[in-house]
């Protein structure tokens, strides 16, 4: 009855507090306030929208200070005779008359093309308005939209996200690069498709260039593939007055990066980084959108080898060039939060990171030094290792479970190559799936063969150990004791052939599912009657929305998982030999529907590896051999052999004595230990004295 209470009491509790936080939390708790920094820098400026004709048909402004209007600014500048009045007033002085802001007229530029013969891997929109990155579109045919009708994805700069990507300011200089047209200089070559552009701005005596440069596949190279996603970037600045000045830069990290099928996805945007250990060494380390949302930044001062964000599939990495370990360009690093985020989901929020830079000295102009320049490249594609930036293989997030990081990952990486495979032999990711997860099954069964015949061994012994339970339920070390012994008379080791073998198999199966979890060639991949393995398969629309779960659509193929986990408990289950047994049971069959609800929304690619490995588990413990029912042996009489106290034992000798001799080994020393009496233990401590 106490067993029954129990459980009732663990499921309503589950349920209140799932009722809890489903629906009262979100009634209790206020919507969270709005963040005043950021806002203005990062909402678009309404003369953004104008027409560009329009805007630069206006007068040229002038710079002002502190949020003085530019006319406020030219009146201050009136005449000597109107400053020497407002100081004789005790005003203070007005700002002192700033040079006209160049005026160029906005432009855009495209480098790279629409076909993949070109050798193009993606196409840049570059604006002159702050000499940025307006949009990062793919040009490979399967990274196309999930929905119809398909359209190439734009990774960076998705929708009107302001600020752009790489846009930069200088704290020095009285102007606002970022609002700034600056001039195009030069495109190369001058006919589309174009694959090198330059933009400049002259400002305060220091004149800024940009040089982008989109490169095409390399087969030279070992990863031809590789040099198509990087965009490089080239910033100089260069001193044009009479007089030394130290500068420094702000650069604007990626923003915009897309986030796909959100309602379903296991990742959304982070912060990622590399950060230089050692020369070679990277600590990669990650902050997620929710915590900068919650306005829990970090500012990092570490050296890095990239620096950006990712989500599931794709990354956008801004990655310093030449010596990042010994002279890295960027003194510090903060992640910021691009708009007011997401209030409904802060964990989709936009988000960005600002690089300020290293202090930049420049000399006197027409001298040794009055020139500085920063070499970077920025990745935008998927998290394919064969694409990725050198060392920065740490984005594509395998898991650490248990401290078994390192293992998973060298495992995940393997089966990955397994899958490209597969494919390549069968011609279907959803077959090669298939395979890959019947290939490793079939690696495990020696170990599932272990398994199986430690549980028969247990099973012929659960009498035996159920007595030993009831006799010495009031003495646990003895109890303990004499389970010991039992296991070493029926030669049963339960951690060499229960645990270990499960410790042993983990690392493979999560290994299995993160690498088929974070495979971007399963997105948009059709199998069966759905058209991606990456989403799940949805089968028909449902004309309601779920309460508690917000389910809209019917999911087959988790209700398919839940149901072969249903069978497998149903068949290999043992009935229960007590109430507590029994109890258990129920439990597990409650845990189940929380297991539905778990993987309904799962990727249609993991469910079919969870079929698959189902199926196999079942058909494989259907020909292992039975484990015998215990019911009816625990209902007998069950007779436990008495202590027999005795004088020392007769040594055995070494050829009767097994691989693990009674009584040697460290747990029987260590039962030994606990169970000598007081008297003797005083006795032994006298001797040794």
């Amino acid at each position: 009855m106490e067993q029954k209470r129990l459980l009732l009491a663990t499921v309503l509790s589950m349920l209140v507090i799932g009722a809890w936080y489903l629906v009262v939390v979100p009634r209790l708790v206020p919507p969270r306030p709005k963040r005043p920094q950021n806002v203005a820098e990062n909402q678009a400026d309404p003369g953004d929208r104008q027409d560009p004709e329009a805007r630069q048909g206006a007068a040229a402004p002038l710079v002002g200070d502190g949020g003085v209007s530019n006319a406020e600014v030219a009146q201050g500048a009136a005449g000597p005779e109107g400053g020497a009045a407002e100081k004789a007033a005790g005003e203070p002085a007005p700002a002192r008359p700033r040079q006209a802001l160049p005026s160029h007229p906005k432009k855009e530029v495209e480098l790279g093309a629409s076909d993949p013969a070109l050798g193009f891997r993606q196409r840049v929109l570059l604006n002159s308005q702050g000499a940025s990155v307006e949009r990062v579109t793919m040009v490979d045919p399967k990274l196309v939209t999930l929905r119809s009708p398909h359209d190439p994805l734009v990774v960076v700069g998705a929708g009107e996200i302001r600020p752009r990507s790489l846009e930069l300011e200088v704290p020095q200089l009285d102007s606002n690069l970022r609002k700034l047209n600056w001039e195009l200089v030069s495109v190369q070559p001058a006919e589309a498709p174009h694959e090198s552009a330059v933009f400049a701005v002259e400002i305060d005596g220091v004149r800024i260039e940009k040089h982008y440069r989109l490169a095409k596949v390399d087969p030279a190279q070992e990863r031809p593939e590789a040099a198509a996603y990087l965009l490089h970037c080239r910033l100089v600045f260069r001193n044009l007055g009479e007089q030394s000045r130290t500068l420094n830069y702000v650069l604007q990290g990626p923003t915009g990066l897309v986030l796909e099928n959100a309602e379903n996805t296991s990742k959304f945007r982070d912060v990622v980084a590399g950060f230089l250990d050692s020369p070679g060494v990277v600590n990669h380390q990650q902050l997620d959108a929710k915590s900068i949302s919650d306005g829990k930044t970090e500012e990092w001062r570490k050296p890095v080898q990239y620096i950006g964000l990712d989500c599931q599939y794709f990354a956008a990495l801004i990655c310093p060039q030449k010596d990042a370990f010994e002279k890295p360009p960027f003194a510090s690093i903060r992640q910021s939060l691009v708009g007011e985020g997401n209030r409904a989901s802060p964990a989709s929020s936009e988000i960005s990171v600002e690089l300020t830079s290293v202090p930049l000295e420049l000399a006197a102009a027409g001298t040794a030094g009055a020139e500085a320049s920063h070499d970077l490249e920025m990745f935008v594609g998927p998290k394919r290792e064969e694409v990725l930036p050198p060392l920065s293989e740490g984005v594509i997030d395998y898991g650490n479970f248990l401290g078994l990081g390192r293992l998973i990952r060298w495992t995940a990486r393997r089966l990955v190559k397994l899958l490209v495979w597969f494919q390549s032999l069968t011609g279907s990711w959803g077959i090669a799936i298939v395979c890959l997860t019947m290939l490793v099954r079939a690696i495990m069964v020696p170990i599932s063969i272990k398994q199986a015949q430690n549980a028969a061994k247990m099973q012929e012994i659960a009498p035996k150990m159920a007595a030993l339970k009831e006799k010495y339920k009031e003495d646990p070390t003895r109890q303990m004791k004499e389970m010991h012994e039992l296991y070493r008379r029926h030669n049963v080791r339960p951690f060499q052939m229960g645990c270990l073998p499960a410790l042993l198999q983990m690392p493979i199966f999560i290994g299995l599912y993160q690498s088929l979890n974070h495979a971007v060639d399963l997105r948009m991949a059709p199998f069966l009657y759905f058209d991606n393995l990456a989403a799940p398969d949805e089968l028909a629309q449902l004309p309601f929305k779920v309460p508690f779960v917000g389910w809209t659509t019917f999911n087959l193929l988790p209700v398919i998982v839940y149901a072969l986990f249903m069978v497998q408990q149903k068949l290999f289950t043992p009935p229960p030999a007590n109430e507590e047994q029994e109890i258990q049971q129920k439990t597990m069959n409650f845990m189940m529907i929380f297991m539905l609800v778990m993987f309904y929304r799962v990727p249609a690619g993991l469910c079919v590896y969870f079929i698959v490995s189902s199926v196999w588990g079942i058909t494989e413990k259907l020909l292992l051999p039975k484990t015998k029912p215990a019911a009816a042996a625990a209902t007998t009489s069950v007779s436990v052999e008495p202590e027999v106290v005795a004088a020392t034992p007769r040594r055995q000798p070494e050829s009767e004595r097994g691989s693990e001799p009674p009584g040697t080994g460290l747990w029987a020393q260590i039962l030994r230990a606990a169970e000598k009496p007081d008297s003797t233990r005083r006795s032994d401590r006298r001797r040794n004295t």
